[in-house]
């Protein structure tokens, strides 16, 4: 009976372990969705203010402003909500990556243009200049690597990262 027990114990004790491990990726996922939610739901409503932000960058032709101003913000807003409902998260930590990757480089052509920009990363009013970019995105690609391990991590385990709720 004692063995039993110790096992049953030690299945209990992984179990733990198991979900103390997830908790750091859940809140991770979690913020970098909250992150991209409200910035897309903050430039959804002001498309035109957002071109305007996007403009200010000087990386785009002009006849390119209005659909990125359009569409930009709805991926973000898709590729926010299915990563905080845990669903294809590799995908989406891709697609949020890649997203924060141009955002990194149009920041930094800016800092090394010389222009000195309001970013729009948070919609229309929003002062955020080109460093801002840069800081905000440098971390956002270190969590999204961080969720990507994870994700791997999981996949070889036969786990996966989707909530528990």
């Amino acid at each position: 009976m004692a063995a039993g027990a110790h096992g049953s114990n030690r299945s209990g004790d992984r179990e733990v372990i198991r979900i103390c491990r997830r908790w750091p990726q859940r809140i991770l996922r979690l913020a970098l969705a909250a992150l991209f939610l409200y910035a897309a739901v903050h430039k959804i409503p002001d498309p035109g203010a957002f071109a305007d932000d996007i403009d200010n960058f000087r990386l785009l032709p002009w006849w390119a402003l209005n659909a990125v101003a359009i569409v930009l913000p709805w991926i973000e807003l898709l590729g926010a909500l299915l990563l905080g409902a845990g669903l294809w998260v590799p995908e989406m930590a891709w697609l949020l990556g890649a997203l924060s990757a141009v955002y990194e480089v149009a920041g930094l052509s800016a800092v090394v243009r010389g222009i000195d920009i309001e970013c729009g990363c948070f919609g229309a009013g929003y002062q955020g200049s080109a460093w801002t970019v840069i800081v905000v995105n440098a971390f956002v690609l270190v969590a999204v690597g961080m969720i990507l391990v994870w994700s791997r991590q999981a996949a070889k385990s036969g786990t996966d990262l989707a909530p528990d709720l």
